[in-house]
């Protein structure tokens, strides 16, 4: 994504370094300056905010399980407020699949590791979830059991 100030932009790389990070590449001198990054694994998904000191509101991991680390307090409540009336407990398992312009209606997917994609409309204003629909209907009616972390060194 462009830079609000109109000299920079937002890039994923892994130059120089074992994983993915994000960084702002100054378009006139061709700098770079880390935004974030995990030595661990590779960085996944990126909200960005042009309103923000560093221009992101969110980034992911997928280490052993995904981890959001946020950078806007309010999209952090938001995703609190997501966790408490969906059908899932931890904020790690909801998505930002998509919004609209205004940013006052977000697509969401809620995405537990014992049951298939559910999605969902979300009204900011108004803390409001309303179903869509579940991705894969079929596999309610079975008892998935939990994914587990299984690393290997």
């Amino acid at each position: 994504g462009k830079g609000i100030d109109g000299q920079s932009c937002y890039i994923t790389s892994s130059c120089g370094r074992d994983t993915k990070a994000l960084l702002k590449l100054n378009l006139e001198t061709k700098e770079t300056t880390t935004i974030c990054e995990d030595p661990r694994c590779d960085i996944g998904e990126i909200m960005l905010d042009p309103e923000s000191d560093n221009g992101v509101s969110m980034v992911s991991y997928e280490y052993e399980q995904r981890e959001i680390h946020f950078f806007n307090a309010e999209l952090e409540w938001h995703y609190n407020v997501l966790v408490k009336q969906g059908p899932v407990d931890r904020v790690s398992d909801v998505y930002v699949v998509g919004q609209s312009r205004d940013s006052t209606i977000w697509v969401i997917s809620y995405e537990p590791s014992n049951s298939p994609p559910i999605y969902a409309l979300y009204y900011t204003a108004q803390q409001r979830i309303t179903r869509l629909f579940c991705a894969q209907p079929e596999l309610l009616r079975y008892q998935i059991p939990p994914m587990q972390t299984v690393s290997i060194t």
